[in-house]
């Protein structure tokens, strides 16, 4: 009687923390969904940026500085895109490392 006691809480326990290491999966997965996303804006970001500098020039060469006003205005908002996906990047990364990490723990 006792071992069925012992084994049927096993079995609970068991059954408790498989979600929990299930989820867990899932989140690796999710964070390297995330990561591919904020490198593909990162990258869409950056070429936006090369052709903001490129209209820049071209405005500059032209002498329309109102123009070149405006790209440079554009150039600070990709830039600052970038920065935003930089740290995306940086804290979806974080994030995988720490769910691999709690994933060995549970292991």
């Amino acid at each position: 009687m006792l071992k069925n006691l012992i084994a049927g809480a096993f079995v609970t326990a068991a059954l408790a923390a498989a979600p929990l290491c299930l989820g867990q999966t899932g989140d690796v997965a999710k964070d390297n969904q995330n990561i591919r996303k904020d490198r593909q804006e990162l990258r869409k970001d950056k070429r936006e940026l090369r052709e903001d500098k490129r209209e820049r020039r071209e405005d500059i060469k032209k002498g329309d500085k109102a123009a070149a006003k405006a790209e440079t205005r554009e150039i600070r908002k990709d830039r600052r895109e970038i920065r935003q996906d930089k740290r995306e990047l940086r804290e979806d990364k974080r994030d995988r490392r720490r769910d691999r990490r709690e994933a060995k723990k549970g292991d």
